[in-house]
């Protein structure tokens, strides 16, 4: 009895070790579960510091881009013209003298004369070689890239020229109306009471007055038809210039692909989607997010090129003859600019690399893209030069975040990865 007294007093029984064993497993589990979660939180903050410092040197780098952009165009250039790559680039002072001398010229960088350059045959070899562009694609920066295009906006159309209902021809160009008239048909509006609709409300839309062109539309047409336009609340008529080219997507007749083209329809829903939500605020852009209006659809049976790259809201803007940088403009807008002097202009172009010496550019939009690890940025800018020199003033005319890579008119330009963003 002793002997089984003190077995009963010194062991547990079966039962309770079993117990014992159970609780020692669950604290395992909970230990485990517990360091599986902190180290999963760990991870995540890691990633997330990670994240953010990618980003912020991808903005940075952005930002370099930018600049590198900035030295570019703020050094004293006697004219800019598009390198062998079809890139803009911009000649030194020294090579623009010796361009004048060999035209016959005396005053660099003066006032644009009147008839052809100079024979190209006359022009030395080494000038005939111009420079091409610096590398802007891919160029390592911080353990990143950065990447950025220069567009020269006085080679594109600018909207706020279309001021009266003039179909003449002015002098060796053609008149803003009858331009954009042919741009239009040219990159797939047809001919008709649409082009009618779209040439008469962009006069109606930055005029001052409320009396409407034949076929253009004030404030009582998008008060009446803002539906059609696919926008929930009534707008009015800006009677104002353009400040964006997107802004064309309130006028009445202008639809995406007319803007963006028959293949730009992400791009051109996204854009769509902002202006819904600062016009009809949220509901707007999420109903469009749901369903395509009727107008945003409309012409989809055709093929639209787009007209976003060959237009801009910045540069030349005379009212009676259309006026583009002749170095730089592509060649569809040469032809329809000036018809008569097409062929002596791309030949020049072609020989020699430019047309005139005094085709020097004031407003270039510059759109840079930084990388760092996963992260990417994106911004433009719109900036104007002022002056030639290397005291040159440059003004911010606009700053856009998270901008879409620009459309090149002659369908070749470098886009990093070739991503667009909306």
């Amino acid at each position: 009895m002793k002997t089984a007294g003190k077995r009963e007093r010194g062991c547990a029984a079966p039962g309770e070790r079993g117990v014992a064993l159970m609780m020692v497993l669950w604290v395992m589990v909970l230990l485990a579960v517990i360091a599986g979660e902190f180290s999963f939180s760990t991870r995540n903050e890691t990633n997330a510091v990670r994240n953010s410092r990618d980003l912020l040197q991808a903005q940075l780098n952005a930002m370099a881009g930018f600049q590198a952009a900035i030295a570019e165009i703020s050094a004293p250039f006697a004219f800019n013209y598009l390198d062998t790559n079809g890139k803009l680039a911009f000649a030194s002072q020294d090579l623009g003298r010796a361009a004048d001398a060999a035209t016959g010229r005396d005053n660099p960088g003066g006032p644009t004369k009147s008839g052809p350059p100079g024979n190209p045959a006359e022009v030395p070899a080494a000038q005939q070689q111009l420079p091409v562009a610096p590398q802007r694609i891919g160029v390592p920066y911080h353990g990143g890239s950065y990447s950025y295009v220069i567009v020269d906006e006085d080679s594109r159309f600018n909207l706020n020229s279309m001021v009266r209902r003039d179909e003449a021809t002015q002098g060796e160009s053609r008149s803003p109306y009858q331009f954009f008239r042919e741009l239009l048909m040219r990159t797939g509006v047809p001919g008709g009471v649409a082009l009618d609709e779209i040439s008469d409300s962009i006069i109606d839309w930055r005029d001052l007055d409320d009396f409407r062109q034949a076929n253009g539309a004030e404030t009582d047409w998008y008060e009446a038809n803002y539906r059609d336009k696919g926008f929930l609340h009534p707008y009015k008529a800006k009677n104002s210039k353009f400040d964006t080219v997107s802004e064309l997507l309130l006028v009445r007749g202008v639809t995406a692909q007319v803007l963006f083209g028959s293949a730009a329809l992400p791009p051109g829903l996204a854009l769509l989607q902002r202006i819904q939500e600062r016009i009809g605020g949220k509901q707007g852009a999420s109903s469009a997010a749901a369903s395509l209006p009727a107008w945003f659809l409309a012409g989809q049976d055709g093929e639209y090129s787009g007209i976003t790259q060959y237009v801009t809201v910045w540069g030349f803007s005379g009212s009676t003859q259309v006026r583009l940088n002749k170095n730089t403009a592509s060649p569809l807008l040469i032809e329809l600019a000036y018809p008569e002097k097409t062929t002596e202009i791309m030949s020049a172009r072609a020989s020699q690399g430019y047309y005139q010496v005094s085709e020097r550019s004031s407003y270039f939009t510059v759109t840079s893209e930084g990388r760092h690890g996963d992260a990417r940025y994106r911004l433009a800018a719109t900036v104007r030069k002022m002056g030639s020199s290397a005291r040159a003033l440059l003004h911010v005319q606009a700053l856009l975040p998270d901008a879409p890579w620009p459309k090149d008119p002659y369908g070749a330009a470098d886009a990093p990865d070739l991503v667009v963003s909306e």
